[in-house]
């Protein structure tokens, strides 16, 4: 019983600092997907959400946007 809960102890430390490496990196609609792959996997990939890639694509435009506009600056 002892052997099972360290092994949820290390997983749960595991998943917590997936979880802090990844805040910056990727955006929030996928880190649930991203950290089931990298640990219990039952996700599987379907097709493409186009309004949810949309939204991310336009959300990337405008930063890039931006951190043209502050360059000029």
């Amino acid at each position: 019983m002892e052997r099972g809960r360290h092994s949820r102890e290390v997983a749960d430390c595991y998943i917590y600092a997936v979880v802090q490496v990844l805040r910056n990196k990727v955006p929030e609609i996928e880190r649930g997907f991203l950290i089931d792959q990298r640990t219990s996997r039952k996700m599987i990939i379907g097709g493409v959400d186009v309004k949810s890639t949309l939204k991310l694509q336009k959300a990337k435009e405008r930063k890039e946007r931006e951190a043209e506009k502050l360059k000029g600056h």
